[in-house]
C-alpha cells in the first residue's frame, strides 16, 4: 500500500464529503439541545445500538444490558429534574417531593412540615404547576410530569 492509497482512503473520511456529512449531525444535535423533542428522540434511537455495543464490549454479556443502555440516557433526565426542582421554593418543593417521590399522603406531609392540610395541598399543587411549566419545553422532562394532581 502506498502513501497515495492511504491518502485516498483517508479522504473518504475527512475530505469535503465527510465535512458535509458532519454538518447535518451537528445541526441535529443543536436542535436537540435547543429542546426539539423529535430531534432528541431521533438521536436516541440512532445512538441506542451504538451505546449497547460499547457497553457489551466494556462489560461483556449481561442480562440487564437493556436497562444499562436506558440508564445512559436516563441520567440526563434525572439531572434536569434536579435542576428544575431546585428552582421551586423550598416549602413547595419539600411538600411535592414528599408526595410525588416518597409517596406520602397529604395529611402526613402536613404533619411533617407543620402546615395545614389546605396549605400542603396548595404547595403540592403549585409545585406541580411550576414543574410542568419548567418541563414544557424540555424533551427530557416533558414525559415525566404527567402525574395526577395531589388529592
Amino acid at each position: 500500500m502506498t502513501q497515495q492509497d492511504v491518502d485516498q482512503a483517508g479522504a473518504l473520511y475527512v475530505g469535503p464529503m465527510g465535512e458535509r456529512a458532519a454538518a447535518p449531525v451537528s445541526e441535529a444535535i443543536d436542535r436537540a439541545r435547543a429542546g426539539d423533542p423529535r430531534e432528541l428522540e431521533a438521536i436516541a434511537r440512532r445512538e441506542l445500538p451504538r451505546v449497547g455495543r460499547l457497553l457489551r464490549r466494556l462489560l461483556g454479556p449481561r442480562a440487564d444490558m437493556e436497562d444499562l443502555v436506558q440508564n445512559v440516557f436516563a441520567k440526563e433526565q434525572l439531572r434536569r429534574v434536579d435542576v428544575a426542582l431546585s428552582k421551586i421554593a423550598p416549602d413547595k418543593r419539600i411538600a411535592f417531593v414528599l408526595w410525588a417521590v416518597d409517596g406520602k399522603d397529604v395529611d402526613t406531609i402536613a404533619q411533617m412540615v407543620g402546615a395545614s392540610v389546605a396549605a400542603t395541598r396548595s404547595r403540592i399543587h403549585y409545585a406541580q404547576r411550576e414543574l410542568k411549566a419548567l418541563a414544557a419545553g424540555d424533551p427530557y422532562l416533558s414525559d415525566l410530569v404527567g402525574a395526577p394532581d395531589a388529592g
